[in-house]
């Protein structure tokens, strides 16, 4: 999974509440991805990826996620597990876009949909800049 997710050997990412399956993917890379238990304790990388359950949907999570976007100035994915604590895609690509985070990519990988998460930058809407009249 990681490999589709662009996630490779000599990419700085971090790993937040990754399922086991992608832990042992993850420890045969060079160097190997950095984890979080949760988007509250995880750092700024190149590549973020994110496997959020319900309870960490909130507004200080999301907050935190583009506040990672915007220093590593990197990308992230939110992995949405239907066989997991999480609502659907479409209700997690809603919560994004109330804190200008945009939805860019839209994967499907077996069963988890991967979005690939930008931020839309301050003064636009949708990514376009403001056009002053």
């Amino acid at each position: 999974m990681l490999a589709e997710l662009g996630i490779a050997s000599g990419v700085r990412a971090m790993l937040i509440s990754p399922p086991d399956g992608v832990l042992a993917e993850a420890g045969r890379l060079s160097p190997r991805p950095s984890f979080a238990s949760s988007i509250m304790t995880a750092e700024p990388a190149d590549v973020l990826a994110w496997w959020p359950e319900t309870d960490a949907l909130g507004d200080a999570a999301i907050a935190k996620l583009r506040w990672m976007l915007e220093m590593a100035n990197g990308s992230a994915w939110v992995l949405v597990d239907p066989r997991e604590d999480v609502p659907p895609a479409t209700r997690v690509e809603a919560l994004l876009g109330r804190h200008s985070l945009s939805v860019a990519e839209r994967r499907q990988l077996g069963q988890v949909t991967a979005l690939r998460v930008s931020a839309i930058p301050t003064g636009t809407t949708d990514g376009e800049p403001s056009r002053a009249n």
